[in-house]
């Protein structure tokens, strides 16, 4: 599959004792496309 046209990475850092790193695939017209959740483990 061939994707045309193009989308936007948004991303979110949340620091403290459980950091996260948010990051989310937005399409031309801001629907979320993709998302992900990166968490460090303790």
């Amino acid at each position: 599959m061939r994707y045309r046209g193009f989308s936007l990475l948004s991303v979110e850092a949340v620091n403290g004792l459980r950091p996260v790193l948010r990051v989310s695939a937005l399409a031309q017209n801001g629907e979320r496309i993709d998302h992900f959740e990166v968490r460090r483990g303790v």
